[in-house]
């Protein structure tokens, strides 16, 4: 069978998905990506079919690097606009053109990020069997979970429900202008309105997470599935050991793959792991340069890309924004966190780690004291890493990548 994914741009988006992609093709299908010019090299060097689609005109080459400086410049909601005229502006260019795409691959079914609600007005328009994969926070509303913008803690309470039910008004209005886009489509496919992206989503999902770590569900129906992680075998990755002469105990401090030019941050992370007897393996995604990364303290290990999942494997504990990728890979090997959220669903991932008792997150100044005193409660507590261990258990039994292209047959078929 013939599929075609589509998905957000950014690596956090794209791997998971070409995971999913890599176990599908196993499984004997044909996949393709649909997505802009920027993102084909690392679609074909993944083996896949790519259909580019908006280089002529909305989205030519260069696009994504300006979209990832847009979203590396946020301070928490700060800038957040722009964020979104790049979210609408993306939707309305797939469904202008994807739909010829669409027309000459013949897929049986789409499979789409939940974050891009094209796949689900494409897949309704072609009367196509769809999937929605949340490779992010699921979109899912419900009136007792914050929404996942927000760093608010789980709580069942009518105070709580309340705020969250404010905290969605908020993201309709702040979200209008993909709504517009929706509104428009919509109704140019002779499709009944769609009016917020939760509304594109197919009852058949995916999601990474485990019930154990995030919060508590109760309308997500039979068709939402919970499979952990959507990653490459562990064997697949290369190995990775420290270098000669790196003395551990080792910490893995990662700040993503769009806020790892954070210099100054940075530096204070790897100072306070030096104090407190840790070496710093620090992975930057080649937003450090070369005189940045002579001058961090403490004699850390850089580099640009490592395998994340193997150095973790290292590690005392993960230093971390709060990203989903870094935050699975952590607890799938049972290594504790020290959260930092900075921006996007950051804090909201945070608080699941909290709620399950796997980490602790620093509020306030990151000053270099702060830093140490978060790192040692980490490493002093031995119930995080105990309950990280039992996480990374409960992910793990979701089957992962394997257990979601099985999914994805099943409900093409």
């Amino acid at each position: 069978m013939q599929l075609a994914l589509l998905c957000p741009p950014y690596p956090g988006h794209l791997n998971p998905m070409f995971a999913l992609g890599d176990a599908l093709r196993h499984r004997g299908h044909a996949v393709s990506f649909i997505g802009i010019a920027d993102t084909g090299e690392a679609v074909t060097r993944a083996g896949f079919g790519f259909e580019a689609v908006g280089a002529d005109r909305s989205h030519p080459p260069g696009t994504l690097a300006r979209m990832e400086a847009r979203l590396a410049g946020l301070r928490g909601l700060l800038g957040i606009g722009g964020v979104i005229d790049d979210v609408a502006a993306m939707t309305d260019m797939l469904c202008r053109e994807a739909p010829a795409v669409i027309e000459r691959l013949q897929p049986g079914a789409i499979v789409c990020d939940q974050l891009e609600p094209a796949g689900g007005l494409l897949a309704r328009r072609y009367r196509l069997p769809q999937v929605s994969v949340a490779n992010a926070l699921m979109l899912d509303r419900e009136p007792y979970v914050p929404p996942p913008f927000t760093d608010w803690p789980y709580a069942r309470t009518t105070w709580a429900r309340e705020r969250n039910l404010g905290g969605y008004r908020v993201s309709d209005w702040m979200m209008a202008r993909v709504a517009a886009v929706l509104e428009r489509w919509s109704r140019d496919f002779g499709l009944a309105p769609c009016q917020r992206t939760e509304h594109c989503l197919s009852d058949r999902q995916i999601g990474q997470l485990s019930p154990a770590l995030d919060f508590p569900r109760e309308s997500l129906g039979d068709g939402f599935h919970y499979t952990g992680p959507l990653r490459q075998p562990l064997d697949d990755e290369p190995a990775w050991q420290p270098p000669p002469g790196a003395r551990g105990p080792f910490a893995f401090v990662s700040l993503g793959s769009l806020q790892g030019g954070r210099f100054g941050l940075i530096a204070r992370l790897t100072r306070a792991c030096r104090d407190v007897g840790l070496t710093a393996i620090v992975a930057h995604n080649g937003r450090l340069d070369a005189a940045q990364v002579a001058r961090l303290p403490g004699d850390p290990v850089v580099a640009r890309f490592l395998p994340q999942r193997q150095v973790i494997r290292h590690c005392a504990l993960v230093v971390s924004h709060g990203g989903m990728n870094t935050v699975l890979d952590a607890l799938e090997a049972g290594v504790p966190l020290a959260l930092l959220p900075l921006a996007m669903e950051q804090g909201a991932i945070t608080q699941r780690v909290l709620r399950a008792g796997a980490g602790r997150r620093l509020s306030g100044l990151r000053s270099v004291p702060a830093l140490r005193r978060l790192v040692t409660g980490v490493l002093s507590d031995g119930r995080h890493r105990q309950r990280a261990a039992e996480l990374g258990a409960s992910l793990q039994a979701g089957g992962g990548a394997a257990r979601a292209a099985e999914l994805v047959e099943h409900h093409a078929h």
